[in-house]
């Protein structure tokens, strides 16, 4: 299984370099691929970000509520994002992902740039891993005796490797531009997701700002095609995050439910729903409005078609003192009766 992976990322390599007859883009172009297949569980990222900073105002209600029951604390948290359908654990999908990537790559690079010796002839030759031998990938690497030479640097080397200031001077500033996106990318997005004030998101809002520095440690000691790897993917999300929170709006929180201990998933669908915009949109005074509104815009709509304006109500002359006004119907009649 794992064979198979490592076969079919060198032949995305491959297939790049074949384009690009370049080391550099074809790592990006594996990176650009890559993300765009986890593109459906970052626009998930996105959306959980977007609604756990929207619905912190009623966390802190249920927090100051149940402050002293830990458990009724927890389980009202769950109904809570159950009724608003928002899952704490769908930022770290794109993630987790990617981590298998990361050594599946490291694997790969140091297949592709592996030598063999010998002694007799006091040489090491360069025979890749993972390759057909007629691949441009592979004639490539064995005329450069498993070097990588990209963008100014062996893609094959790491940063600690290097000696000398001008030589390892490219790859520090690699390492570094590592460094930056990657704590930009976790300020843009601690920036619009408001944490809860407890001590394990503290915690794990701590962690979350040391992750860029520990990242950066790591990809000093790996080859540089790693490390552009991690830069072009860091970049990548920072774009993508930025398209995504414009595109999707925040939507409306539903409150949190009162619930009882004995309700069930059905009557917390119950009251779920009818908190919810639909539900208010069909209730009975609504229903009313609605069927008023529909007959004044039939009248103007039929107004319209006929061309006629509505005929206005003439007022009634207001009765003179001095003129005899006739007796009304029955007047006459009561006075006879009286008589």
């Amino acid at each position: 299984m794992l064979g198979f992976i490592f076969n079919l990322i060198a032949q995305v390599i491959s297939f790049f370099f074949q384009l690009s007859n370049s080391y550099g883009i074809a790592i990006i172009g594996l990176t650009i691929l890559v993300r765009l297949a986890v593109f459906p569980l970052t626009v998930k990222q996105v959306r959980s970000m977007q609604a756990m900073s929207r619905l912190q105002p009623e966390v802190k209600k249920l927090q100051a509520q149940y402050r002293g029951d830990r458990q009724k604390l927890n389980e009202e948290m769950m109904k809570f994002y159950q009724a608003n359908k928002v899952n704490p654990a769908s930022g770290c999908l794109p993630l987790l992902i990617q981590a298998p990537i990361f050594l599946v790559l490291f694997r790969v690079l140091r297949g592709l740039t592996a030598s063999k010796s010998f002694p007799w002839l006091l040489v090491r030759v360069c025979r890749p891993h993972y390759l057909k031998k007629s691949s441009e990938l592979f004639r490539a690497l064995v005329q450069s005796g498993g070097r990588m030479r990209s963008f100014g640097l062996d893609l094959a080397q790491s940063a600690s490797s290097q000696h000398g200031a001008s030589k390892a001077l490219p790859y520090y500033l690699l390492v570094a531009a590592v460094g930056v996106s990657g704590y930009y990318q976790q300020h843009q997005t601690s920036k619009r997701q408001t944490m809860p004030d407890s001590a394990q998101a503290q915690q794990m809002q701590t962690i979350m700002k040391f992750l860029p520095i520990f990242f950066t440690i790591i990809t000093f000691t790996m080859q540089s095609g790693i490390v552009l790897y991690w830069l072009t993917s860091n970049l990548f999300a920072v774009g993508q995050q930025a398209l995504l929170l414009r595109m999707h709006p925040p939507e409306a929180v539903t409150p949190a439910l009162e619930t009882t201990a004995g309700d069930t998933a059905t009557d917390i669908a119950s009251k779920n729903g009818a908190r919810s915009p639909a539900a208010r949109k069909l209730s009975p005074a609504n229903s009313k409005l609605s069927l008023q509104e529909r007959a004044l815009s039939a009248q103007k709509t039929a107004r319209e078609r006929s061309g006629r304006a509505p005929q206005a109500k003439t007022p009634e002359a207001p009765a003179k003192p001095w003129v005899k006004q006739p007796p009304r119907p029955g007047q006459g009649s009561n006075k006879k009766k009286r008589k």
